[in-house]
């Protein structure tokens, strides 16, 4: 889990820092975190004033790059540091549990500000060796605090509890069909009976 969050914040700070910030302050929770989520806020502060700055042309743009790379740095060093420190997430506790056909077991957890990518593609999230799973067959993501599952235009359509859907929300113990595999929600791995 603490890798997969690292990646997606490292990938979000790094192709939108005001998106990758906002994912760390919606997955972290507060009172495990608190100083490295006082440092995220003051380096969001200055992302700010920076942006600000540039905006009103009182810096070049020489000089906002030299600060946005800094705060950059300073963000993925604060990260780093998180991650080594058996962090405690925000819906921690929600988890897709993939059973593949081969009846393979793989549970992966689901964070705020996060979509979790189901498909035959190498950049899908979980990826699916099957010729009726579409290349980007669904997404499963959090929206406004509620669990939902996406269709992706895919060819053969996605099920939740044997009912095509197109975007829909999801519940704890909902199935999701993607092709022959089936994809259960969890509140905790304890909870999941297979």
């Amino acid at each position: 889990m603490i890798n997969r969050f690292k990646r997606i914040a490292l990938s979000k700070l790094i192709n939108d820092l005001n998106d990758g910030i906002a994912f760390l302050i919606n997955n972290l929770e507060i009172d495990d975190h608190s100083r490295w989520l006082t440092d995220i806020t003051q380096l969001n502060s200055r992302y700010t004033l920076l942006q600000k700055q540039y905006n009103q042309r009182i810096i070049t743009q020489e000089e906002y790059t030299i600060e946005y790379n800094k705060i950059t740095k300073s963000l993925i060093t604060q990260v780093d540091e998180i991650c080594q420190n058996n962090p405690i997430f925000k819906n921690h506790n929600i988890y897709c549990r993939l059973i593949v056909e081969n009846g393979h077991i793989v549970d992966y957890p689901v964070f705020n500000n996060d979509e979790i990518i189901v498909g035959r593609s190498v950049d899908a999230d979980i990826k699916l060796e099957s010729p009726i799973v579409s290349r980007n067959h669904c997404k499963i993501f959090i929206s406004h605090q509620v669990l939902r599952v996406m269709d992706l235009k895919s060819t053969n359509g996605t099920l939740i509890n044997g009912f095509r859907i197109k975007n829909s929300v999801i519940k704890l113990g909902d199935e999701i069909q993607v092709g022959n595999n089936i994809i259960k929600v969890f509140d905790t791995l304890k909870t999941a009976d297979w």
